[in-house]
């Protein structure tokens, strides 16, 4: 298993051009999940068959991958559920009211070695972001596996934020409540 960087810059091409033209999924698909019943369930990092590096009782990795978002969730691990007022301020940024942020982590399947990915937010979902510390936050993010370490993730408000990762083969979503 490979923890992931968010990517430096954003590449359009090959590979991750034909991606970037994939449609988001329609937000009718999350209706349900407005109320953020059906949030992604998690377990443990260290779990997730290949995982490296990870403590049993610290980040939560979410999703059906092959690739998993991981972070601390607030309020139990089972759910991926944070706390808007609990999550910090990012000053570097200036004048941004409201807006907060958490660290992920992106981990990869083993049999999932090398290729491009992106993360994108659902329509229909608040307005959310991505970005690294002392970089402005950007609507997308593009990296390719493999690589290290992680990024931020922008939230504007309480609620439910659907997201969606694709790679060449592959394209699943998962579900971050916000409370």
């Amino acid at each position: 298993m490979l923890c992931l960087a968010l990517g430096r810059g954003v590449r359009r091409d090959g590979m991750l051009d034909s991606i970037a033209r994939r449609p988001a999924t329609h937000p009718d698909r999350f209706r349900a999940a407005v109320d953020c019943g059906n949030n992604s369930s998690g377990r443990d990092a260290s779990e997730v068959p290949g995982a490296l590096g990870f403590q049993p009782g610290g980040y939560v990795a979410f999703g059906n991958g092959p690739i998993y978002p991981a972070f601390w969730p607030r309020g139990g691990r089972e759910f991926a559920v944070l706390n808007f007022a609990e999550l910090a301020e990012p000053t570097w940024l200036g004048n941004r009211p409201g807006l907060r942020f958490t660290k992920f982590l992106w981990i990869a399947d083993p049999g999932f070695e090398k290729g491009d990915v992106l993360v994108r937010s659902v329509p229909g979902s608040p307005s959310s972001a991505f970005g690294h510390y002392e970089k402005s936050p950007v609507p997308e993010m593009f990296f390719t596996v493999p690589s290290d370490a992680g990024g931020y993730v922008y939230f504007s408000s309480p609620g439910c934020y659907a997201f969606q990762i694709d790679g060449l083969h592959f394209s699943t979503e998962f579900i971050v409540e916000v409370r």
